[in-house]
């Protein structure tokens, strides 16, 4: 299902240089960007509501020396994390540019998560640091959505709004979320597999942490797609879980299921999982994926995966840098910004407008 945007990058294949390295661990990281082309802005679905742009950080209003806070479900082994960086880091750099911000006057950025993406225990030790250097502004990517309540709680007392990027979080205390449609996503995945199987088959889903939004509405969305194909059966649903592996859970679906059609993935780190599974196989169902990453675009390219759904992390890291500045400035911002999402399959892989849409 493609989707249709406000504006396209001419400089899509021009990469931002970055003065900070990536860190691949867990930890305090201060952030510093040298700025990239003002065409590198946001990307965002055009049918969508917004009373303001926040596909350029044009026009804003910033103080001098702001600190925004960055704060993810993990580094290092997840690149859609990494381009949600890139975006967040250009955000930056453009506005300091813009402002003409030098030395200690630049808008001041960290980006941090847990080593491992899914340690909770972890993220809420991380957040609490975080506020304790009072930023101005927070963006989190919460890894449960009904956790952080103490940590939002404390925000709103120290007066620090709290902007939510990937992952919605039940909480009044929230001032807007930046994100893709996980239940639109999902439907358009359920659509596309169904379609591929001529509308019969067996089919299961393969789920990240069953507590993450995103893996909740995904599998929500899917689920809707499956009801206007009857003879399309859901007959297993995998989730993320401390007491078996996936790769284990995946060995006891393919000796349950020999002859299963079709499986839907949530993520990219258990895509992964299901492409080693199915490796070598004369026969494996079709694999529907939700983003990408090289192992996904290799597997695509070698028709080992139908297709994924592909989200728009780095026009979701900039947008939410742009909506944190306003917020952090006491301006009104929309409460939901729509990141928007894109299918992805071996006939559009290559094309030009897709490449901000690939993880590598």
């Amino acid at each position: 299902m493609n989707r249709y945007w406000i504006k396209k990058a001419a400089a899509v294949g021009t990469a931002c240089v970055l003065a900070a390295g990536m860190l691949a661990g867990c930890g305090k990281e201060e952030v510093s960007a040298v700025s990239c082309s003002s065409e590198q802005g946001a990307v965002l679905p055009e049918d969508q509501e917004l009373e303001l742009d926040y596909t350029s950080a044009e026009g804003l209003t910033v103080e001098p020396g702001t600190y925004v806070a960055v704060v993810v479900k993990g580094l290092g082994k997840n690149s859609y994390w990494d381009i949600i960086r890139q975006g967040v880091e250009a955000a930056v750099a453009d506005v300091n540019e813009l402002q003409g911000f030098q030395g200690s006057d630049k808008v001041r950025l960290t980006f941090e998560g847990p080593a491992d993406e899914g340690n909770q225990e972890e993220q809420i030790n991380t957040l609490d640091t975080v506020l304790a250097d009072n930023p101005a502004v927070l963006c989190l990517a919460a890894i449960d959505m009904e956790s952080c309540e103490a940590q939002l709680e404390t925000a709103h007392d120290n007066g620090i709004p709290v902007l939510i990027l990937d992952t919605g979080i039940k909480s009044d205390l929230v001032t807007a979320v930046c994100q893709t449609d996980n239940t639109a996503a999902g439907k358009a995945a359920g659509k596309k597999l169904c379609k591929k199987l001529e509308g019969k088959g067996k089919v299961a889903v393969v789920s990240h942490l069953p507590e993450t939004e995103t893996s909740k509405l995904r599998v929500k969305g899917f689920k809707k797609a499956l009801k206007k194909y009857p003879d399309v059966e859901l007959v297993s649903v995998l989730e993320e879980n401390e007491e078996i592996s996936m790769e284990e859970q995946l060995e006891e679906l393919k000796e349950q299921y020999p002859d299963l059609d079709g499986i839907f993935v949530t993520n990219q780190s258990n895509a992964a999982e299901v492409l080693m599974a199915y490796e070598g196989e004369e026969q494996s169902p079709v694999i529907v994926g939700f983003d990408n990453g090289e192992k996904q675009i290799q597997a695509i390219r070698e028709g080992r995966e139908y297709g994924c759904i592909s989200q728009n992390p780095y026009s979701m890291g900039y947008a939410v840098v742009v909506a944190a500045l306003r917020a952090a400035n006491g301006e009104k911002v929309d409460p939901v910004i729509d990141s928007g999402y894109v299918w992805i399959d071996e006939t559009n892989l290559d094309a030009p407008e897709n490449q901000r849409y690939l993880y590598q």
